[in-house]
């Protein structure tokens, strides 16, 4: 398997990486990031020859390390600076870029943010590799009106669900905080798996998505 991350996280606040600061609305990016680094650490004890890529995006999308075998060492590359905006289909055309049908894709995509669909994306990413994996995670409480402010193209958890429903195999999450965002990233390291009966031995490629802003909270 090779696990592909994808994130946008250039919004949130100054990186605290202590567990005990999971549910501080100010550190939200410092939480993201701590999960991300445990998630890496289980999956590369339980699956250490898979391969990683990680992408923040922010308005634009930028590549933080691409292919790379899988560590809990490169949760350091995720430094990153407050910046703004929200742009799904950006970060999902880097992503395709980093697709092929040499490894079995999984793909977590992690907002807090409202963008317009990037369905269009995932149907072009399956295209290349039928067998992707796509996981979609909500960030944040209901009261920051995420789940009920419309833009084109519907709500937050409307435009995540209706993204990931196009894989093969998906899922979608909410998670209203810290704490549930680090049980659903240690689920997924769990059952991030090759699709059983189509090249059970091949590596898995995770691509995790993120989106946190500051000003929703």
């Amino acid at each position: 398997l090779s696990p592909v991350c994808l994130g946008s996280l250039r919004r949130a606040a100054t990186l605290k990486p202590k567990l005990e600061t999971l549910n501080s609305m100010n550190n939200r990016l410092g939480c993201v990031y701590e999960t991300v680094s445990e998630f890496l650490h289980k999956r590369s004890k339980s699956n250490p020859h898979d391969i990683v890529s990680f992408i923040l995006f922010d308005g634009s999308a930028q590549l933080v390390f691409e292919r790379e075998s899988i560590s809990v060492r490169l949760a350091g590359r995720l430094k990153t600076a407050p910046s703004g905006g929200t742009d799904f289909q950006k970060a999902l055309d880097l992503a395709k870029t980093l697709i092929d049908t040499e490894y079995a894709p999984a793909i977590i995509f992690l907002s807090d943010g409202k963008a317009r669909s990037a369905k269009r994306q995932v149907e072009e990413i399956k295209k290349i590799n039928p067998r992707l994996q796509f996981h979609s995670i909500l960030f944040g409480p209901e009261t920051n009106g995420l789940l009920i402010d419309f833009v084109k193209g519907g709500a937050a958890r409307e435009v995540l669900v209706e993204m990931c429903s196009v894989a093969f195999t998906h899922t979608f999450s909410h998670c209203e905080d810290g704490i549930q965002l680090r049980d659903t990233f240690g689920t997924l390291a769990s059952a991030i798996s090759p699709i059983i009966g189509v090249m059970p031995q091949a590596q898995k490629h995770t691509l995790v998505c993120g989106s946190v802003n500051t000003k929703h909270f």
